[in-house]
């Protein structure tokens, strides 16, 4: 699964948002969460879809971890998917 599929999916679900939790909101928690795995570590690619879906499981924003759930059943192993869900 490459990033722009899920980045894609993001902004389609962040599309009528003018909470702030915009797409460009998105970008600045990846930005960030890629510059801290820089130096402590971890799996790039799991750090970077769990930015990219932080808020599509956010109920303030009309999500749920169901949606996360969903999206990333078909795309992730088992393990990669709990590990993202745990992050987020």
């Amino acid at each position: 699964m490459g990033n722009e599929e899920t980045e894609r999916f993001v902004q389609a679900f962040h599309a009528a948002d003018f909470s702030g939790h915009d797409f460009a909101h998105i970008e600045r928690v990846r930005k960030m969460a890629l510059r801290i795995a820089e130096i402590e570590g971890g799996n790039v690619r799991i750090i970077e879809l769990a930015a990219l879906l932080h808020d599509v499981a956010d109920s303030k924003l009309g999500g749920t971890s169901e949606n996360v759930d969903q999206y990333l059943r078909p795309r992730v192993s088992e393990q990669d998917r709990q590990h993202i869900l745990d992050i987020i």
